[in-house]
């Protein structure tokens, strides 16, 4: 690529990045993500995210302080994954797209690579009969395919993987938590995205039974917690505003945000949307957003993370629409 057309990519890149969705994209993330990371003018030195090993009972608001909901945070902070995708389908809409149907196109065999966040939510065995076997690409190359998996369901944002085309290029990274520890990937195979709103359930696969127990285990507890929270707040006359996200700001390793929501949107039928002070950056597109006494009952209505509205008073965060647990 000459310089010409390198600072014209750029400019496409830049472009991209100053949309109002949150996924990250960069050309080589071994050295543009913490650069990325280090020139964040949205949260400048991202203060108002910490790692879980920083987090402290403490830093929950005291209105709300409890170590029942410390473990739900430490909860949902093993469930939040990193999602990257090497590739973009032709199906996405092209004057939707800010432009990355053009940044592939002008990539030169060099295609870029894009970061958003996600919360695992189911987890199933499956033992294959007869010629059914594990659906991952290592398995469809081999001689001898796995005849036994583990599936796994991954929420996420429909703008940072719009169909199962995209879902095919796309990895889920599990237990990112600090530079150390970069954690544990595991392949998408399939996607399924809502025609009307900005969620997407991913479906992955793994082999690792170690990981399997332990991905079931935390979602059973993480349900029990938050059907917990639901049963207490549903009658009660408190109404908690408390919005608590889980992301991989830059595609770096996964932090807490802890703020509050502000306005809650009726989208039709059960569906809400929700704008709160909680801080995301780029790459928290498609991360959990905890409405505390609201969302997680039964795994069915953790809000995602979409995007922010820099025009408005606040510059205040968004989520997609999904299910609203109290109407």
């Amino acid at each position: 690529m000459n310089k010409g057309n390198e600072k014209s990519f750029q400019s496409l890149i830049e472009n991209y990045r100053s949309n109002h969705f949150e996924d990250e994209i960069c050309l080589n993330p071994l050295t543009d993500l913490q650069k990325y990371y280090d020139d964040c003018e949205k949260d400048p030195g991202h203060r108002s995210f910490k790692s879980c090993e920083d987090f402290r009972l403490t830093d929950i608001p005291v209105k709300y302080r409890s170590v029942m909901l410390l473990n739900l945070i430490r909860t949902l902070f093993i469930l939040t994954v990193q999602v990257m995708v090497t590739g973009i389908s032709p199906d996405r809409p092209r004057e939707q797209s800010s432009g990355l149907h053009e940044i592939y196109e002008a990539s030169f065999g060099s295609p870029p690579v894009r970061f958003g966040s996600g919360k695992i939510s189911k987890i199933k065995e499956i033992i294959g009969r007869d010629k059914n076997t594990c659906p991952c690409k290592e398995c469809l190359k081999s001689d001898f395919p796995k005849k036994k998996w583990y599936q796994i369901e991954v929420n996420t944002a429909k703008h940072v993987v719009y169909d199962a085309v995209e879902a095919m290029n796309t990895t889920c990274t599990f237990g990112y938590i600090s530079y150390a520890c970069k954690g544990q990937s595991f392949s998408c195979v399939g996607a399924r995205v809502s025609p009307t709103s900005d969620w997407c359930k991913l479906t992955c696969v793994t082999h690792d039974e170690e990981l399997a127990a332990k991905i079931k285990d935390k979602i059973c507890l993480y349900d029990e917690m938050s059907e917990n929270f639901y049963v207490s707040y549903r009658t009660s006359k408190k109404k908690p505003r408390l919005a608590i996200i889980i992301s991989h700001p830059h595609g770096c390793y996964k932090q807490i945000s802890i703020g509050y929501w502000r306005k809650r949107a009726q989208a039709g039928g059960l569906d809400t949307k929700y704008t709160y002070t909680t801080s995301t950056c780029k790459g928290s597109s498609g991360a959990p957003v905890y409405i505390l006494g609201r969302d997680g009952r039964l795994g069915l209505s953790t809000h995602i993370h979409s995007g922010w509205d820099p025009e408005s008073p606040l510059k205040d965060n968004f989520s997609c629409c999904v299910f609203d647990s109290i109407q």
